[in-house]
């Protein structure tokens, strides 16, 4: 394992009066060899994971913290805000909105970065985020913008234009520092999110937002027997949303260009012909053929990897099936829609709530007693009957009860 490691220690060589100042040794002198022993202790990494010993390590938020719209007589009256895809405020309900008047502090983004800040210009390291205005009042509208942001503490206005006007958002990207949490075990998880501790670095280098020692991740890759199948944007923002409520960062790939260059998302076969339109999919197929082509390296160890078909093959002594996950496994089998084409994937988050069922199956929760408390229930009479299901999907939640949250084991399948 220490040779899968090695790329990620960093080759210290010249430290800059920037790199002391961002470590902070502001007082180092060269001649002072207390003061190189204050450095040295500030950029070492003793167990060779790739975060810094000391509390050198950096975590930054980019927060939303203002925005204002032009007053027209009240024609933009509410407003929601993404981030990379992901809708802000967190709210329960898709439609909820915030109001112009209402005061900002929202987290929308976040980094972790270890001992790759040495080998950074300056040790100044950047992300570009795409930020789109959402508005609605008398008329509706929508505008798209980029910003681009760093590991220092500093403020930001971006321009968001949308319709004949505009919106003004201003930002912060906030930097608090945190010491390697596990600082002599390389294969330490702290968080219990079944990423270890050197797993969290080669993650978070990839500046994708996920990967932080401290903090728990999930890495969900999306694959699909044919494009009618494929994970739909709502799918994605709601999955990312519901679990972000909860204090946990789900990094959602569906197709290849996603930062994850050990995994190829998107279309999957069973060899080298394309599958068929109506395959039934099985774990199975999923776990021993799929992995193994798609998924490589260490993200084989910590990934869940979910391939959504028009159909997974029922169980036995069972005559329909809408999903299969592996009780604390990896790997999961979802039916991507409801009787295709009648009821689409994201009829009353059909999709996404079916993932989220398997997805929990992934991370130990089983069937509640009470099928409407939870999106883990099933009652027993859906499993002959869609029309029982489709009553069971309106009334089950997508979300899991409190209980459940709290009782989510990420590190059972280790």
């Amino acid at each position: 394992m220490a040779s899968m490691r090695s790329w990620l220690s960093p080759k210290v060589g010249f430290v800059s009066a920037t790199a002391l100042l961002m470590l902070g040794c502001e007082g180092c002198e060269p001649q002072d060899v207390e003061s190189w022993t204050e450095l040295g202790e500030a950029i070492s990494d003793d167990d060779d994971d790739g975060w810094f010993t000391a509390d050198s390590n950096q975590r930054v938020a980019l927060v939303l913290v203002d925005a204002e719209f032009p007053s027209l007589d009240n024609l933009y009256v509410d407003y929601w805000v993404e981030v990379n895809g992901l809708r802000f405020p967190l709210a329960g309900n898709l439609v909820d909105m915030v109001s112009v008047d209402a005061p900002l502090d929202i987290p929308v983004a976040s980094r972790a970065i270890g001992t790759w800040l040495l080998q950074a210009d300056n040790q100044l390291i950047t992300w570009n985020s795409s930020v789109s205005v959402i508005t609605r009042g008398l008329e509706a509208a929508q505008g798209e913008g980029t910003i681009t942001w760093s590991n220092r503490d500093q403020r930001y206005e971006l321009t968001v234009p949308f319709g004949l006007w505009s919106a003004e958002l201003v930002f912060e990207s906030r930097v608090e520092q945190f010491a390697d949490p596990s600082p002599d075990d390389a294969d330490g998880d702290t968080d219990r999110d079944g990423i270890l501790d050197w797993q969290e670095a080669a993650l978070a280098e990839r500046g994708t937002g996920v990967g932080d020692p401290t903090r728990q991740d999930i890495v969900l890759l999306v694959g699909y027997t044919h494009p009618d199948w494929a994970m739909t944007p709502l799918t994605v923002e709601r999955l990312r949303s519901v679990f972000l409520q909860n204090g946990i960062t789900l990094y959602v790939a569906t197709q290849a260009n996603q930062g994850m260059e050990l995994s190829d998302p998107g279309l999957m076969s069973l060899g080298a012909a394309p599958l068929p339109r109506d395959h039934q999919i099985t774990a199975t197929e999923v776990r021993d053929e799929m992995r193994p082509e798609y998924v490589r390296g260490f993200l084989s160890d910590v990934a869940h990897l979910v391939v959504l078909a028009e159909n997974v093959v029922p169980p036995p002594g069972s005559t329909i099936s809408f999903g299969e996950g592996w009780p604390c496994g990896l790997d999961l089998a979802v039916r991507s829609h409801f009787m295709p084409p009648l009821i689409g994937a994201d009829v009353h988050e059909y999709q996404a709530k079916g993932v989220m069922h398997e997805l929990g199956h992934n991370l130990g929760l089983d069937h509640p007693a009470d099928p409407a408390s939870s999106v883990m229930g099933t009652p027993d009479t859906d499993q002959g009957n869609p029309v029982d299901w489709l009553l069971a999907q309106y009334e089950r939640p997508l979300d899991y009860t409190q209980g459940e949250w709290n009782s989510l084991d990420l590190s059972c399948f280790r």
